[in-house]
């Protein structure tokens, strides 16, 4: 009931729970076997499911990766509470702070709309901090909402928007402490080129990833 990936789901099929879930893992499953397909190294010894919620993706990921370790971090301890027993992965609890974020190195980092919620300077802290434990010729693949699907007036290049679904849910216990800081973000394809360049020149940019959501490929 916390988990406010499952609400949007909810949210959209007008409370059908039936529909939602199922919807729910549709999507979850979908994005692990598009990662799957797409990075084709089935054999990755370390992968880390950043952002990872209840597990939407993580839960499959042992299914597409079947030899690797798998670790999820998140903000919310609750989820990642939930994920230990549940699935027994290591967790990774961490603020809003990308300087409280502490990991082994990873062959692997997803982040499935994380990017696509918070504004450029912890995008770029967070960049940082990931691309840091990434083993040499590791990879970082995630999500963002390109501009020219921005639905708020914005300068064609980046647009943030205080708004997000857990600011509009004020009673779940692990919502977050500062909901200004986790809305919508937009980018345009040049505007996050530009900023993934100081990082690594092997950068790919996929259109529609997933769902209506485009994605960055970063190779170290």
């Amino acid at each position: 009931r916390n988990d406010m990936m499952l609400y949007n789901h909810i949210v959209h099929y007008y409370g059908d729970t039936a529909k939602a879930v199922s919807s729910y893992f549709e999507v979850g499953v979908s994005a692990a076997q598009i990662i799957s397909d797409k990075i084709d190294q089935p054999n990755l010894a370390n992968i880390l499911d950043f952002g990872s919620g209840y597990g939407r993706v993580s839960r499959f990921l042992p299914y597409y990766f079947k030899q690797a370790k798998i670790q999820v971090s998140e903000v919310k301890p609750i989820a990642m509470e939930f994920q230990s027993e549940a699935f027994k992965f290591e967790t990774i609890t961490h603020t809003e702070q990308a300087a409280s974020f502490k990991s082994n190195t990873q062959d692997l980092i997803i982040g499935i709309s994380v990017f696509t919620h918070i504004p450029i300077k912890a995008f770029k802290e967070w960049l940082s901090a990931l691309y840091n434990v990434l083993n040499n010729e590791g990879q970082l693949v995630f999500t963002f909402n390109d501009i020219g699907k921005c639905p708020f007036q914005n300068d064609g290049k980046y647009h943030y928007q205080e708004q997000s679904e857990d600011s509009s849910n004020s009673g779940i216990p692990d919502k977050l402490d500062d909901v200004s800081q986790y809305g919508s973000t937009f980018y345009s394809h040049d505007f996050i080129k530009s900023l993934l360049e100081k990082h690594s020149q092997k950068i790919e940019l996929v259109p529609n990833f997933i769902g209506d959501h485009d994605a960055v490929i970063l190779t170290k």
